[in-house]
């Protein structure tokens, strides 16, 4: 097994970010590990968790549901997908299903797993553990602050042909930042995948926001719909408002 790439980061979070709106914390999960299949390519990702270092250290019901889906799409989704994003990855579960898939069906595009420095010393042990050679290469993880600068690397990537989040809607003092990173990232062609559990009425603010700025649609056909539904879980497709868009709008 190889590891990922990982760039270095500076200094997070940005002393004006409010730190007293996170939401009641789970009890912690530290060296407990989450296994995820994916059966039609007869893989499963092992991944070590450890919340001790924050909301991203654990395995979250919405990247399961995300990697479900993802898991769904046809060989021909991932072809024409040649830059990929995942914003607040985590334990780097999501981007590793994409890179297997990328590599299951032999397409040519990175995969570029981000988040907090924190979160990249944890990342980079999880994609040694379940990455071979071929799925490695395609994966490049390295920080990306939510409304910070872009790296220079980011920048030649823009903009992005599909972005993945998965419950990234957690800390309303983040809602302004994703969205403008967002915003950033994305053209009127960029695709977004964003899944959600519904949790507290203030995140209602956060999508109402995302409607201004993006066309926004339910995704109803992913597997176990009806079961995860139930259970709060939801998966939305974004696409950038373009000019064109406005003024139709206005």
């Amino acid at each position: 097994m190889t590891n990922a790439c990982i760039t270095p980061a500076p200094d997070y979070p940005p002393p004006d970010l409010p730190t007293d709106l996170a939401p009641v914390q789970p009890p912690l999960r530290i060296g407990t590990s989450s296994i995820i299949p994916l059966p039609s390519i007869n893989r499963h990702i092992v991944i070590k968790e450890d919340a001790s270092i924050g909301n991203g250290g654990r395995t979250w019901e919405a990247a399961e549901y995300l990697t479900l889906y993802l898991e769904a799409l046809p060989g021909s989704f991932w072809h024409s997908r040649a830059k990929i994003v995942e914003l607040g990855a985590g334990t780097g579960v999501l981007g590793f299903a994409v890179a297997m898939l990328l590599s299951h069906h032999n397409a040519a595009a990175t995969m570029n797993i981000t988040d907090l420095p924190v979160m990249l010393p944890l990342i980079s042990s999880n994609a040694a553990t379940n990455l071979n050679q071929d799925e490695s290469s395609r994966v490049r993880a390295s920080e990306l602050v939510w409304g910070g600068t872009l790296s220079e690397y980011h920048k030649t990537q823009v903009p992005y042909d599909l972005i993945l989040c998965a419950d990234c809607v957690y800390l309303e003092g983040l809602f302004e930042p994703l969205l403008g990173t967002l915003e950033e990232l994305a053209c009127g062609t960029t695709e977004i995948l964003l899944c959600s559990k519904k949790r507290r009425r203030a995140d209602k603010r956060f999508f109402t926001m995302l409607k201004k700025k993006f066309h926004v649609e339910e995704v109803k056909d992913a597997p176990k719909y009806e079961e995860y539904t139930r259970d709060g879980l939801i998966i939305l497709r974004a696409s950038k408002k373009t000019v064109v868009d406005a003024n139709t709008m206005s």
